[in-house]
């Protein structure tokens, strides 16, 4: 890279290469301080389990806080026993470094060596006294630095469920990885003992096994039938009660609808009787003041018929308010409805 950087003629786009790939690292660093959990305490607890990093002072708490993260192999009262066995640990390593050559030839050493590998060494050698300390960095070492275990496991899913069978249900298809696993484990099918005792009543029992779990399947399927027909049953019923609530709806709409142009009418009726009222009122007082007798019985006549207009157009207007009280309270009484079975649809 630098060569062909060098290689380039022109002063300006050396400068200009060199100063986009400097943009580009600063750019990667970013993106990885981002994305790396760099900040993780449980990260940075783990690298006291480096050999070089073992002396530190700091390594004591790291032990007692990854101690504290197990509490199914040590108890919180054995987190200071886990500390103390550290500390001694500490001690024994320091007493092997008795140069500042030795030092560094450790160092370099450690640096070197793998980490299981030296642990275990580390360990197998110490007589037992570092027995709860064994415990937490066994804990510690099992754990997965990557998902290749889980690609492994993926893969093996997709070897398993080829094109011809498609049809393997879940149960058959963790008996299959069951048994490839176990196979796996002894180091081959062939290392298997096909004719030990658990194996022999294994296949015997295999054929019942799949029946009871088909007859379990069928058991869970009809169930399953039985539930989803209920709640068919349970939404046809609903859509015929909101359908019916609907179309109560609907009638009050038009039933209100048909009432307010009832209303209009009915005032407008009002309004003419009130002016025959009056219209007949001023021809009574005119017939009287002129004492025609036959305008008098005619204005009277008049009267009389306002009156009685006025009276059943009342009668109307009162009636029309019974009635819109009525159809409020079937409004109500329908949206009540609506909602109690709105929520009863919901909990279910």
């Amino acid at each position: 890279m630098i060569e062909h950087v060098k290689s380039i003629p022109s002063e300006f786009k050396r400068r200009d290469l060199k100063n986009s790939m400097k943009e580009a690292l600063v750019q990667m660093t970013r993106y990885l301080q981002k994305k790396l959990p760099l900040g993780s305490q449980l990260l940075k607890d783990l690298s006291c389990l480096a050999p070089h990093n073992i002396k530190d002072e700091m390594s004591v708490n790291a032990i007692g806080r990854l101690a504290a993260l197990v509490p199914h192999v040590v108890s919180d009262r054995e987190v200071s026993l886990v500390k103390d066995e550290w500390k001694l640990l500490r001690v024994a390593l320091m007493g092997q470094d008795c140069s500042d050559d030795h030092k560094e030839s450790k160092k370099k050493e450690s640096c070197s060596i793998r980490l299981d590998h030296f642990w275990s060494k580390t360990l197998s050698g110490a007589g037992g006294k570092f027995l709860h300390l064994e415990k937490v960095v066994k804990s510690l070492m099992c754990l997965q630095n990557g998902n290749a275990s889980v690609e492994r496991s993926l893969s093996d899913n997709k070897n398993t469920i080829t094109a011809e069978r498609t049809n393997l249900d879940l149960q058959t298809l963790k008996g299959l990885r069951l048994s490839k696993d176990y196979a796996r484990w002894q180091g081959g099918a062939h290392k298997i003992d096909t004719f030990s005792k658990d194996m022999i009543l294994a296949a015997r029992n295999a054929h019942q096994c799949y029946l009871e779990r088909k007859k379990e399947e069928e058991k869970e399927k009809s169930l399953l039938l039985e539930e989803q027909s209920r709640k068919e049953k349970d939404a046809a019923a609903a859509k015929e009660a909101f359908d019916k609530i609907d179309k109560s709806r609907k009638n009050i709409d038009q039933r209100e609808e048909q009432l307010e142009k009832e209303e209009e009418a009915a005032n407008e009726d009002y309004k003419l009787a009130e002016r025959l009222l009056e219209d007949a009122s001023r021809n009574l007082t005119k017939a009287i003041e002129e004492g025609d007798m036959v305008g008098i019985k005619i204005a009277n006549e008049m009267v009389e018929n306002a009156r009685n207009k006025l009276s059943r157009v009342t009668e109307k207007r009162d009636d029309h308010k019974k009635q819109r009280t009525i159809l409020k309270k079937k409004r109500k009484l329908a949206m009540d409805t609506f909602l109690v079975k709105a929520a009863k649809n919901s909990k279910r």
